[in-house]
């Protein structure tokens, strides 16, 4: 299964770099390219990916740290992978969904290629997993309730 990739920096030239990099490469499949704070968040929303590639320090906004901290505790997080210059932040890797940092400054796409193949497919399928049994649950438990109030109010769902 491919792993869904979002690349997210402020930066547009560096972000068709990437893609042109990535694009080539079958176990990937490039679900957007975000670059502003905004984009960002919607694209992972609406395109659940598994891996987000994304810079800290941004011209927008807010940080790529903020979005980290706000997908951090939620169960359908992607896992982000930080390329951003400068020296890492230690804080932002207590974060369980932050998988690595790479530096801009003598950036080599080959590296960012070996982060993201290591970074483990059936973690994230068994992320997806939970969430879907955990939509299922839901589902269930309101369908259960709507049938307990069906029959205390003695409806039978039958047309007569």
């Amino acid at each position: 299964m491919k792993k869904k990739i979002l690349i997210a920096d402020d930066n547009k030239r560096f972000c068709d770099f990437i893609y042109k990099k990535l694009i080539e490469i079958e176990e990937f499949e490039i679900v957007g390219i975000a670059n502003t704070d905004d984009d960002e968040v919607k694209l992972i929303e609406e395109k659940e990916p598994d891996i987000v590639i994304t810079d800290l320090m941004r011209d927008n906004e807010y940080t790529g740290l903020e979005i980290i901290k706000k997908y951090s505790t939620n169960t359908n997080s992607p896992q982000f992978l930080i390329v951003s210059a400068g020296s890492p932040v230690i804080s932002i890797m207590k974060y369980q969904n932050v998988v690595n940092f790479i530096n801009k400054l003598g950036f080599d796409h080959n590296k960012l290629i070996m982060e993201l193949r290591m970074i483990e497919t059936n973690d994230i399928q068994l992320r997806k997993t939970v969430k879907d049994d955990i939509h299922k649950k839901n589902r269930d438990n309101k369908q259960g309730i709507l049938d307990k109030i069906r029959v205390f109010l003695g409806i039978t769902g039958k047309k007569t």
